[in-house]
């Protein structure tokens, strides 16, 4: 993992609308059992984001994504207007009037989703990006934070057999050496947590190395979704050039697959 990558650039860009859009559909599959619920986040980041900063202000990524979406009133899938209700719990209205300038992040929509029955493990890296998480953090209970890559984690958590739940893995792929590692972490992680719905999001970028993350996760996976966010024009930002954002989902729940099913109708008719 590559301590250089700093999420602040890109929070709120058309890529974490995508991967949280799924979060939010699978955690809402999940909360409609009455079973306790384990949650992983492989990649919490620092929790919630400036919109208004300095490093967000320099990509402006999240213009084409978030801030897009966010006044077009003809959006109206239930899982688009449940990521939003979830967005405003974090923005203190002006003037009476809802307002978009913080973005919560995978951890905390998931630390917001949480029951009291349920229980959210988070894993980060980074030190700068883990004080800031422990700072957010302490507003939400049932919360278990890691100082320390996700695969430490995983090797002292899993297995987990017997319970329900699920994990999010967001990695940077700042080492093009990722995209081979992660179908066989993730296919050693699904034996070990049989009941659990895993999620690996990947970037679509002009190298096509995701072609080979994709292909391996098939071939160990069969029954897995794949679901690709293909972006009308490039992102222009630090991270130039990406085309799109693709999400791989073993053992999603029903109830998920539909929600996203009609989300993306939706998203495909939407300028």
């Amino acid at each position: 993992m590559s301590l250089s990558y700093q999420h602040m650039y890109h929070a709120g860009n058309r890529a974490d609308v995508h991967k949280h859009l799924w979060l939010v559909a699978v955690l809402d599959a999940l909360r409609a059992l009455p079973n306790p619920i384990t949650w992983i986040d492989a990649h919490a980041g620092r929790g919630i984001y400036d919109l208004e900063s300095d490093a967000a202000y320099k990509t402006k990524e999240a213009t084409h994504g978030i801030k897009h979406l966010w006044d077009q009133s003809h959006l109206v899938d239930p899982t688009w207007i449940r990521l939003k209700q979830l967005q405003r719990k974090v923005n203190p209205a002006r003037d009476g009037n809802p307002t978009l300038r913080y973005y919560a992040g995978s951890s905390v929509l998931a630390a917001m989703m949480m029951r009291p029955q349920d229980k959210l493990l988070c894993a980060e890296l980074h030190p700068a990006e883990y004080a800031a998480l422990r700072t957010t953090m302490k507003a939400y209970s049932n919360v278990a934070l890691h100082h320390e890559d996700m695969v430490h984690l995983i090797h002292r958590t899993l297995p987990l057999h017997g319970t329900h739940g699920g994990m999010l893995i967001d990695p940077s792929y700042e080492c093009k050496e990722e995209y081979a590692t992660f179908a066989p972490l993730l296919h050693k992680i699904a034996k070990q947590w049989r009941e659990g719905t895993l999620m690996l999001w990947y970037p679509i970028l002009p190298a096509a190395r995701h072609e080979l993350l994709r292909a391996q996760c098939r071939e160990l996976m069969p029954d897995i979704i794949i679901d690709e966010w293909l972006f009308p024009e490039p992102e222009q930002g630090v991270r130039r050039g990406l085309l799109g954002s693709g999400m791989i989902i073993a053992r999603a729940p029903e109830q998920a697959r539909f929600a996203m099913q009609a989300q993306t109708s939706e998203r495909n008719n939407t300028p």
